[in-house]
């Protein structure tokens, strides 16, 4: 069986029919691709999320189109990409990670494009969340680190690809600590049963990733990665014959900035 064949893998077409919003299937995202093959507005997925054809790169360098010719509809999406900002935005976040902080007697650009009381920026695997102060005259714009929720915690649920009845345990730990977040023993996983239909545990509502432990009663053991990011839904834990992965259940696609 093939990582790339995600929804087959996990049995779950109808959950992810189910969910709100525009979800990929395996031909735009998969586990092992990392990101979109781009959308039809020219957008593309990047090591810090996608871009639009607009703003800066991921060095912060201004691209083809003018910052000033951006609309100053703000954002609100629950996260937002550093290469996705137009150029002068960039220039300021620039700034508040370099200094530590960005001081304007002008205009901050940041908080026009960005709603900062509902948006988390994302640099390079790290979310920042805007602290903005004015003294005086001044604006004074600061990045601090922060950890993106959910809406709802996140469940993690079970595949049994083999041919044969399987019976599991399974713990999760954040991968940069020991806090036990799901501890279950005797998980009975029949192959004719789907992901969707199967047992399944809220875990955590916070983005990150994570560390699953699994073993079967007949003694495998595996050890596993679970990211939860902006564009994932759940987590399933697919069980082959000679391996075992988490993959995503259903993936969104991500719709631009109004300014992108």
């Amino acid at each position: 069986m093939k990582r790339r064949s995600l929804l087959a893998a996990i049995g779950s077409a109808t959950a992810a029919s189910n969910l709100a919003g525009c979800l990929a299937d395996d031909s735009e995202w998969t586990p092992d691709a990392g990101g979109g093959d781009g959308d039809d507005d020219g957008s593309t997925e990047t090591e810090n999320g996608p871009t639009n054809g607009s703003g800066s790169d991921g060095n912060g360098d201004e691209s083809d189109d003018n910052s000033a010719d951006r609309t100053d509809e703000q954002c609100d999406r629950t996260v937002v990409w550093y290469n996705e900002l137009p150029a002068d935005v960039a220039a300021e976040v620039d700034a508040a990670l370099e200094d530590g902080a960005y001081e304007t007697d002008g205009e901050l650009y940041y908080a026009q494009a960005i709603d900062v009381e509902a948006v988390s920026l994302e640099v390079d695997d790290t979310y920042y969340a805007a602290e903005i102060e004015e003294e005086g005259e001044t604006t004074v714009f600061r990045l601090e680190e922060t950890i993106p929720t959910k809406s709802a915690p996140e469940e993690l649920a079970f595949r049994n690809a083999t041919d044969d009845e399987l019976t599991v345990s399974v713990t999760v730990t954040p991968a940069d600590g020991d806090e036990v977040l799901l501890e279950e023993e005797s998980i009975e996983l029949d192959p004719d049963v789907t992901a969707y239909e199967g047992p399944r545990f809220p875990v955590t509502d916070e983005y990150g990733t994570y560390d699953v432990a699994l073993e079967t009663a007949d003694g495998r053991s595996e050890s596993l990665t679970w990211t939860i990011e902006y564009v994932s839904f759940d987590g399933v834990v697919v069980l082959e014959d000679d391996d075992a992965f988490v993959a995503p259940e259903a993936v969104m696609e991500v719709a631009p900035c109004p300014w992108s």
